[in-house]
């Protein structure tokens, strides 16, 4: 009894043994086939195959069914590009930012340089109503400098004193010197 049971199991394993072979076979046939494969119609490329050994005549580049090449994969060009990154378009880019940067730095230079006529009053109990010609890019202390120079030669009190010690009053706002 004991050596039945024993020879039934061997047989056992031997059928499990077989089948596991089989079902191996069966993966590394499946392997072969998607490895070889660029499409995922792997069943379309198999009656491919099928159809281009009964019908020789035909070129290995066209299918039957649509004329269609199935030749090697490339690259498409007439799809839009210009959303990836392109060292030539970048520098392009990066000289013409660097180029306007530079026009406007003279455009403003050119601003600054402009001459402004500016309409002042030194009160000192009476208004004294004067014009002054300062650049534009010049600040409140080169401003009332010239100023101190303009009338110097008429108020005394404005010779001794120093620019540090002037305020520019345009109506609600006083403005130091700094």
């Amino acid at each position: 009894i004991q050596s039945k049971i024993e020879e039934e199991e061997k047989e056992k394993l031997q059928k499990q043994l077989q089948e596991e072979e089989e079902l191996q076979l069966q993966k590394r046939k499946k392997r072969k086939i998607k490895g070889n494969s660029r499409l995922s119609f792997s069943e379309d490329i198999i009656d491919n195959d099928a159809q281009e050994e009964e019908e020789p005549h035909q070129s290995n580049n066209i299918e039957t069914n649509g004329g269609v090449r199935c030749g090697k994969l490339g690259k498409d060009p007439t799809v839009e590009t210009s959303f990836l990154p392109d060292s030539e378009r970048e520098a392009e880019e990066q000289a013409e930012r660097e180029r306007l940067r530079r026009q406007w730095l003279r455009e403003q230079d050119q601003i600054r340089n402009e001459p402004l006529q500016i309409t002042y009053s030194y009160w000192d109990g009476t208004g004294h109503r004067r014009v002054v010609q300062v650049r534009k890019g010049d600040t409140i202390g080169e401003f009332l400098r010239a100023i101190q120079q303009q009338l110097a030669p008429e108020f005394r009190e404005i010779r001794t004193t120093s620019v540090e010690n002037l305020l520019y009053v345009k109506e609600d706002l006083i403005i130091p010197h700094v």
